[in-house]
């Protein structure tokens, strides 16, 4: 597996809030990866067994599969019950020289086996998305709903009314500027 074209933060376009109760978990692999999960939850929901706390998690696989250049971009929507989350990835790859399946967990500490993580127990650094915060979400003002928006470039217009455009026969470009202001608009 390249594990260098593995990108993951619990910030930004990888981690965020869909709205109260959802969470959108993205990741950036090499082309080597064929399937990636999600082992996610509460960080509280667990039990008490003999050998001490367990965890209480889901697994989930990442169906929105995106190529890019030189990468994958996985992503997923996952359900939170309180609106915090901890998790970490299963990625599974095809070792082209060893003509295998390779599985390897991603933390935010690093890449382990299924071994090393049993070694860990409990112990794991799990990505944290510690809450949502209802300031931080995206609420659309219902008057925006049936409102019809134009974006223009004023740039693009010839600066006044007494400037002349360029004549038919010549060809206007994308990169074609003409220093327009609002009264050229006008």
């Amino acid at each position: 597996m390249n594990f260098s074209a593995v990108v993951h933060t619990c910030t930004d376009n990888f981690c965020y809030p869909l709205n109260d109760r959802e969470l959108v978990i993205s990741i950036k692999t090499g082309l080597d990866v064929e399937r990636c999960f999600v082992i996610f939850g509460d960080p509280f929901d667990g039990y008490t067994a003999e050998s001490g706390w367990k965890w209480t998690s889901k697994r989930v696989e990442l169906t929105e599969k995106k190529p890019l250049a030189h990468h994958l971009w996985y992503s997923v929507t996952v359900p939170l019950d309180f609106g915090r989350c901890k998790y970490y990835f299963e990625l599974h790859s095809i070792d082209s020289a060893a003509q295998h399946a390779d599985v390897w967990y991603y933390l935010e500490d690093g890449f382990y086996t299924a071994r090393q993580l049993e070694l860990l127990g409990g112990g794991i650094s799990c990505f944290t998305f510690p809450c949502i915060n209802p300031a931080d979400l995206f609420t659309l003002p219902d008057w925006a709903r049936s409102t019809v928006w134009y974006q223009i470039f004023p740039d693009r217009f010839c600066p006044s009314k007494d400037t002349k455009w360029p004549t038919a026969d010549h060809s206007v470009s994308n990169d074609a500027h003409y220093g327009g202001t609002l009264q050229g608009i006008i």
